[in-house]
Order: C-alpha cells, then structure tokens, then sequence
C-alpha cells in the first residue's frame, strides 16, 4: 500500500505519540484525542503544502514580472511603455500612420527612445547629432558584424565590374544603332 507524504507523517506521529505515552493510548480519551491530533496534523500539512507552493508561485511570478518592466529597462534609453508579452505592437495596430505614431513618441520622449517589438528592444535614434555620433564617429562599437576588408574590397571591385560592363554595353548599343 502506498501511502502519501502526509500519511506517512501522520502515522510516524501516531508511533511516536504511542512511544512516549508507553502504549497507554488504548484508554478511549487518549485513543480519540491522538486520531484527532494526527488528523489535525494532516489537515495542517495539506493546507501547507498548497500554501507553499501557492506563494512560490506567487513569488516567481512576481520575479518574473519585476525582471521583465524593471531590469530589462534599466539601461536602455525612455520610451512607450510596453505591455507585458506584446511589448509595444499594439500601439502600431491602433495607430492611423506608423509615421504620426514615432513623431509623437519623438515629442514625448526626445531624440533617442526605446520601441519593444514584443521581447525585443529596438533604440530609435531621430536627431541628427545622435546619429552622427553612434554611426560614424562610434560605428565600430555600436555595429553588430565586424570588418572584413577582403570582402568589402570584393564587394567594391564587383560593383565597378559591373558598372563598367554596363557602360561598355551601353558604347556597344550606341555604335549599333549609328551605324
């Protein structure tokens, strides 16, 4: 027979209560008064356990909630605030023009502001100033992929590749349609 966590506690007390009274449980008073006791217990242990992971479900929650507006904002620049899971999209739903909806957070909050896309932080930089400072003067520290030189290089030379077969086409197309 299986027994749960809460019978077994209960009958570990019911042995221990007949321990240290000696086996003088089996007058009736102290017989009832030991059930009652050990049902009581048991009743204790439930409502415990339920209460227990109630308020560590209540905790994490809370941790989860904390960590999502508070901690993840902490270092990024005044925005929209955004809801939960969301972030601010429903705002871009409810909005007549796209364009109308980031000037007016460009009034309300500045040059530099922080737009959610569900979980995901995007910093929306509008003056001009800002702009030359983080992707000229700091584009090495504020761009995601790094240099290659051999491939921009490539890239260069492709592309003049390619205007200069256009342009010999376009001589070619010239000459044909003189002669």
């Amino acid at each position: 027979m299986k027994y749960s966590i809460f019978q077994k506690v209960s009958l570990n007390y019911y042995a221990k209560l007949m321990e240290l009274t000696r086996g003088s449980l089996r007058q009736p008073v102290y017989y009832v008064a030991a059930i009652g006791a050990g049902l009581l217990l048991t009743r204790v242990l439930r409502i415990l356990y339920l209460l227990l992971n109630v308020y560590t479900v209540t905790i994490v929650v809370s941790l989860y909630i904390f960590y999502e507006v508070f901690w993840k904002r902490r270092r990024l620049p005044n925005g929209p605030i955004p809801w939960l899971i969301t972030g601010n999209m429903p705002a871009f739903v409810f909005a007549r023009s796209v364009d109308e909806l980031f000037q007016s957070w460009r009034r309300k909050f500045g040059g530099i502001f922080t737009v959610w896309i569900g979980p995901i932080p995007l910093v929306m930089i509008c003056d001009i100033q800002s702009m030359k400072k983080y992707f000229i003067q700091n584009a090495d520290l504020f761009s995601n992929r790094w240099r290659n030189n051999v491939t921009d290089a490539f890239m260069v030379f492709m592309i003049f590749h390619l205007l200069a077969k256009y342009h010999l086409n376009e001589l070619l197309l010239t000459k044909i349609q003189y002669t």
